[in-house]
This record gives C-alpha cells, sequence and structure tokens, in this order.
C-alpha cells in the first residue's frame, strides 16, 4: 500500500518549493483533522481535492508545510475534509498535479526524474 502524502513529502524535499495543486484518484484510509475532532477514515473515499505548499529544508531548519484534502465516501456522497495529519494510503492510482522550483545550480547536480 502507497502513502500518498509520505511520497508527496518525499517530493518535496527534492525540491526548493512544492505546490500542491490538486490530485483525482481514491483512498482506503486517512487520517484528516477537523475544527472538533480528528478522524481515521477506512473505506472506499473518492479524492475531490487535494492541496498544499512545502518548502524544503535548509541551514538545519526542518520542512515546512501542509497538505489538506477533501474526499467522498464512493456510493454514499458524505463528504469529509481538514488538514492531512497522518498516512494517506491509495486504492487505486492517484495521480497528483504539482509546481516546484528546483535550483540545478544551487547544488550543481543535473536535471533529475521526479516520479511520486
Amino acid at each position: 500500500m502507497i502513502d500518498v502524502a509520505e511520497k508527496i513529502k518525499i517530493f518535496a524535499k527534492q525540491n526548493e518549493f512544492v505546490w500542491i495543486a490538486g490530485a483525482i484518484g481514491s483512498l482506503y484510509e486517512a487520517e484528516i483533522g477537523q475544527e472538533q475532532k480528528d478522524l481515521i477514515l477506512q473505506g472506499d473515499y473518492d479524492i475531490i481535492n487535494l492541496g498544499g505548499l512545502f518548502t524544503a529544508p535548509k541551514n538545519g531548519n526542518p520542512m515546512t508545510g501542509q497538505l489538506s484534502i477533501t474526499i467522498a465516501a464512493a456510493g454514499i456522497g458524505r463528504v469529509y475534509g481538514g488538514a492531512v495529519l497522518g498516512p494517506l494510503i491509495a486504492q487505486s492510482v492517484v495521480q497528483i498535479i504539482t509546481a516546484f522550483i528546483w535550483n540545478s545550480v544551487e547544488d550543481g547536480s543535473e536535471e533529475q526524474d521526479n516520479d511520486i
């Protein structure tokens, strides 16, 4: 099983700045923080929206960023949303739309394959 949130964080560590613009696919498990309580959802959930920003660690500082997600229970239509607090376990192929800044001059490396 693939943790989509972890894959995004790995991708973000390879780039200076990553913006998550959206995603399509379905999840089996999601841990979401809402205003009144945190939820751990398991089942068949379709991704409605996934967004966030990450900046890479610099000068010993940790990576910063946050993901937010909106999902719908497949076949039921119940919608959940909030901050991603833990794993997002994929049930199907999940395609993520990103934009990133990568500074190859600073680290002296060649262009890299950034598949996530």
